[in-house]
């Protein structure tokens, strides 16, 4: 019998990461790609995840792999979009099994090995995920840019954008202000070009402006980092307010604004065991749960 490979897809609004696996679920290879969060791409993200598995199986000695002997799962931001889900999953290719969740379940699971337990995801937006020891999983916030994901790095690059902007126009600038400022490019012409339909992967590449010069101490960039330490914090309390579950911290920005979170939330965590794309290849190998997100009563 032809041996089965496992792809891990860990998708979301800045970048793509897959990872190839032989049968026994040891690594072979793995490669990165742009975003393929469905919210931003819908099933267009297929293109980037054909081409850059394409690209994988060629590293990997294996160019001429057929469809037919890949299981594929993929967490990508936006899969719990109802409609974006089945768009996405109707254009599949011939995969032996195409399993898609939320990049919130594959973090989970990756954070603490597919047992129970909780993360806190801060990376161009945030949530918050707990997984029961019967499976289930209870999903907070990730409502998406800009009406939601306080915490994540869209939010901070937006704050930071409405604080410089004030400031240009009325003064004095601060630092952070000047360097925003400069990243808009510096001029009213161009700052308004890039504001323009800027989506939150734009505002994204602004926190880690806010967070450096948060690290430095400025107390404009300082109140911001705290900011979303706390909107971080009103997650988990929804999610585990008695902390009798395993908590992780995860994503682009976890270490960046670990130094910034509530001294009662910082105590709780655990160093997560792997990150969303382990949680994947779990996933593919039929070793986790599947996903079943449990409404709030």
């Amino acid at each position: 019998m032809a041996e089965t490979y496992y792809v891990a897809v860990d998708g979301g609004g800045t970048r793509t990461r897959l990872l190839l696996a032989a049968e026994d679920g040891s690594p072979l290879g793995r490669v990165e790609a742009g975003p393929t969060s469905l919210t931003l791409r819908g099933a267009g993200a297929w293109r980037d995840i054909v081409a850059a598995l394409a690209r994988l199986l060629a590293e990997t000695g294996l160019p001429g792999l057929a469809p037919e002997r890949i299981h594929l799962a993929a967490g990508l931001a936006g899969a719990g979009n109802p409609a974006l889900r089945q768009a996405f999953l109707d254009a599949a290719p011939s995969f032996a099994r195409t399993l898609l969740v939320t990049d919130t379940h594959t973090a989970c699971l990756g954070a603490h090995g597919g047992a129970p337990g909780s993360v806190l995801i801060a990376g161009t937006g945030s949530a918050g995920y707990r997984l029961h020891a019967d499976g289930s999983g209870w999903l907070v916030g990730g409502w998406g840019f800009p009406i939601g994901d306080s915490g994540g790095g869209a939010r901070l690059g937006m704050a930071a954008v409405a604080q410089a902007l004030v400031a240009i126009d009325a003064g004095p600038p601060s630092p952070l202000d000047r360097a925003v400022w400069d990243a808009l490019g510096g001029t009213r012409a161009a700052a308004l070009g890039w504001l323009h339909g800027a989506p939150s992967t734009r505002y994204a590449t602004l926190a880690p402006l806010v967070l450096d010069a948060a690290s430095r101490g400025a107390a404009d960039a300082v109140a911001m980092a705290n900011e979303a330490g706390t909107a971080l914090t009103a997650l988990i309390s929804i999610l585990d307010p008695a902390g009798e579950a395993p908590l992780a911290l995860v994503g682009g920005l976890a270490e960046p604004l670990r130094p910034f979170l509530p001294h009662g939330l910082a105590v709780r965590l655990s160093p997560p065991r792997g990150d969303a794309l382990d949680g994947a290849l779990l996933l593919a190998r039929g070793a986790a749960p599947a996903e079943r997100i449990v409404e709030a009563s």
